[in-house]
């Protein structure tokens, strides 16, 4: 069983490379081509590429005691959420990409995210 799982996540992975060296959009990303990018705030960025993979790092401040980093396949991209398909992340989106004055924004996890 959990060579099964380890094999699946190989697969997968092989999957992710391989569309990122045929340069196509990951199917997950059709209609959502606005995520993909660097995303970066004061100890927060996140970076989506159009093979479908999410890299997320977060360092933990005053405020926020939370941190956290992970590289994972996107599962599905919805206008509240970003679900990650090898772990069990979800990271909440309260403000998709949009454009304020010439510049990308988002807002995820409670973080404004710009856009590089």
């Amino acid at each position: 069983m959990r060579m099964t799982v380890v094999l699946a996540a190989i697969v997968a992975l092989l999957g992710v490379y391989m569309l990122g060296l045929l340069g196509g959009v990951s199917p997950v990303l059709k209609k959502k081509e606005s995520y993909i990018g660097t995303w970066k705030a004061k100890g927060a960025e996140l970076k989506i590429i159009s093979a479908g993979q999410m890299t997320y790092s977060r360092a933990a401040t005053q405020t926020q005691v939370e941190q956290g980093f992970f590289n994972v396949p996107i599962k599905r991209i919805a206008d509240d959420e970003i679900v990650g398909k090898l772990a069990d992340v979800r990271l909440a989106v309260t403000e998709p990409p949009h454009q304020v004055g010439g510049e990308w924004q988002m807002r995820v996890n409670g973080d404004l995210l710009v856009k590089e």
